[in-house]
């Protein structure tokens, strides 16, 4: 599993939650953090994290990734 967290531009935020919910991605988001949006999102696959990294771009987002492992 991987977590992506990233900001994307207030604006933005109505058509990456619909393109993420289309695609069956999980995410949570926060909002009001000035003019941005903080977006969790959860990639269980390659063609997940692949999508979401296409999607991030296309929004301009702003990203880090981190993977969850268990110790």
């Amino acid at each position: 599993l991987w977590k992506i967290e990233c900001t994307v531009l207030e604006e933005h935020r109505r058509p990456l939650r619909q393109e993420l919910k289309d695609a069956g991605i999980y995410h949570r988001f926060i909002e009001d953090v000035g003019k941005y949006v903080i977006f969790n999102i959860y990639a269980e696959t390659k063609e997940q994290s692949t999508a979401v990294k296409q999607l991030l771009k296309k929004y301009d987002a702003k990203y880090f990734v981190s993977e969850n492992q268990t110790l």
